[in-house]
């Protein structure tokens, strides 16, 4: 019984280390991601706004 809680007890704690570096990677990808989408939609903007119509 105790051993085996011992040899769960790494297991859990790499399980949720490991989601929550997830969750951090994911979080600066997307954010960076939508910061330059939002960069290009502004610059494709601009570009439509100089265009003649």
């Amino acid at each position: 019984m105790d051993k085996s809680v011992l040899m769960l007890m790494p297991i859990s704690v790499i399980i949720a280390a490991s989601f929550g570096l997830g969750w951090i990677i994911c979080t600066l990808v997307f954010w960076d991601r939508a910061k330059a989408l939002e960069r290009i939609a502004k610059s494709l903007k601009e570009i439509a706004d100089k265009m003649p119509r």
